[in-house]
């Protein structure tokens, strides 16, 4: 008796450490574990905070208790993920023991990345390649230098996480090196390459999109004391990512003065030529000479808005395809693409079904919020287009794991992260272009943490209300859900 219970036990340690391993969702971890533990049969407490989950096994016979604390490095293995909730699930209905189960999830836990370092440089290539044509209106152009600036970011991080010293607040010179680079392309060369298309492509990596949702989700299930540390750090994230952004255009501009007015000028020259159509009548006169006064029709009330000045970024109407935003029928090629790539970089096995259904619902809910986006003009609205997105994302995933068995997490959440740049795209980017000198830097990095809890609650409550009408008829589940 005492060594099942001691095996059992050894299975929840063992799992508890892969769950905050490879990324499951923190606001079902305690759920998962309980339910383990109702169904060993043995008494334990679990309490998750930042950076530990607290393990406490109750002894009836001694009348005394043992604390076990867990710490593991955080990180996201959406293939491991799915791996660690078939053995959960297996333990559960008895299909495996749990002696069994412990020894499958160390060899899990020791295995090296599912893919090289260098497949991964590559994923970040076309990541932030596919992004800048998707959600900021990138030319062709534009792509493959915001592609080399997501590969720049990488590289940065990888190296910065080598040392905690050059780890602390790497987000802000990261972002200030891509946009020092992307303002610089964009100054020369006629315009043809876009600086908020690449900058806001280029640290698309950087987003702390997922931090942020997590923390909120946290906060939603009741524990306030693991979800506001991390919704903190998502914001402060996103104020580096803002600042970081405008400060690495204003140094670039500050030392290349030509640039600076002439970005100065196409500035003053936008806010004060009006275009107005209409036709002139002039009164009956007897004077010799011209006449001056009469009648002005408009033939619109509204000022056209300039028809080069597209998604941020000037366009000229004789430039070449590949100078231009992407036609619309290339979606259906770059978000498959997208969703592909993104599933890979987040460790989900090439070759497999579930990658097929994460490519799916991703692709499904980006072309739907895309058309709702266009029919009900909700480009100054982020919260309503990642409320939609989500929304169908949660109502796809929750559903294939209630109909198929699979897990609705994993399923899920390529197509979530997805709707983060597509909503900020919304909102107008990451980054704005110049306006004039001495323009707020610390207001430009609050607009970005505006925009992204914008985004985030928008998401929050699309997956609660679309996992809350799956759930709520049919045969109720023994085992926690692992969903958002």
């Amino acid at each position: 008796m005492h060594a099942a219970i001691e095996c059992y036990q050894k299975f929840i340690l063992i799992f508890a450490k892969a769950l905050l391993t490879f990324g499951s969702p923190s606001h079902r971890v305690e759920a998962q574990l309980n339910s383990l533990a109702r169904v060993f049969e043995i008494e334990a407490q679990f309490q998750h905070t930042p950076g530990v989950l607290q393990v406490s096994f109750g002894n009836p016979e001694t009348k005394s208790s043992e604390t076990c604390l867990i710490k593991a490095t955080v990180g996201l293995a959406l293939g491991r993920v799915n791996t660690c909730h078939n053995i959960y699930r297996a333990v559960l209905h008895d299909d495996m023991s749990a002696s069994e189960g412990t020894y499958i999830l160390r060899k899990l836990l020791h295995a090296p990345p599912r893919y090289s370092l260098r497949l991964r440089y590559l994923l970040s290539f076309m990541i932030c390649f596919l992004i800048c044509g998707i959600a900021f209106g990138g030319s062709l152009n534009d792509m493959w230098v915001a592609g080399l600036m997501g590969l720049l970011t990488r590289v940065m991080q990888n190296i910065a996480s080598k040392s905690d010293l050059s780890a602390s607040g790497s987000e802000v010179f990261t972002a200030a090196f891509v946009a020092f680079i992307a303002r610089g392309f964009a100054s020369y060369f006629t315009q043809i390459w876009c600086f908020t298309a690449i900058s806001s492509a280029g640290v698309i990596s950087l987003l702390p999109g997922h931090l942020i949702l997590s923390g909120s989700l946290d906060i939603a299930g009741k524990n306030q004391a693991l979800g506001a540390p991390k919704i903190v750090s998502g914001i402060m994230t996103s104020l580096y990512l803002g600042f970081g952004l405008t400060l690495g255009s204003d140094v670039f501009l500050l030392l290349d003065k030509p640039a600076m007015r002439a970005i100065h000028q196409a500035s003053a020259n936008a806010s004060s030529d009006v275009t107005i159509q209409g036709f002139f009548k002039s009164y009956n006169s007897t004077s010799p000479e011209d006449s001056f006064s009469g009648t002005f029709t408009f033939l619109n009330s509204t000022m056209a808005a300039n028809p080069d000045i597209v998604d941020n970024c000037f366009r000229d109407q004789q430039w070449g395809w590949y100078l231009k935003p992407l036609p619309y029928w290339t979606l259906f090629i770059l978000v498959p693409l997208f969703a592909f790539c993104a599933s890979m970089n987040n460790q989900q096995h090439w070759w497999s079904r579930q990658m097929v259904v994460m490519v799916v619902i991703a692709c499904i809910s980006f072309w739907i919020t895309r058309l709702c986006n266009l029919k009900f003009g909700l480009h100054d609205h982020p919260d309503y287009v990642s409320l939609i997105g989500s929304w169908l994302v949660g109502i796809l995933g929750n559903g294939y794991s209630r109909r198929f068995g699979g897990t609705a997490f994993t399923a899920m959440l390529t197509g979530i992260l997805l709707l983060v740049p597509d909503g900020l795209s919304a909102a107008g980017g990451l980054s704005s272009n110049y306006n004039m000198a001495g323009q707020d830097e610390y207001t430009q990095s609050l607009t970005l943490a505006r925009k992204m809890i914008s985004v985030i609650i928008g998401i929050l409550a699309g997956v609660y209300s679309s996992a809350a009408i799956i759930y709520l008829f049919g045969k109720k589940k023994n085992a926690a859900l692992v969903t958002f």
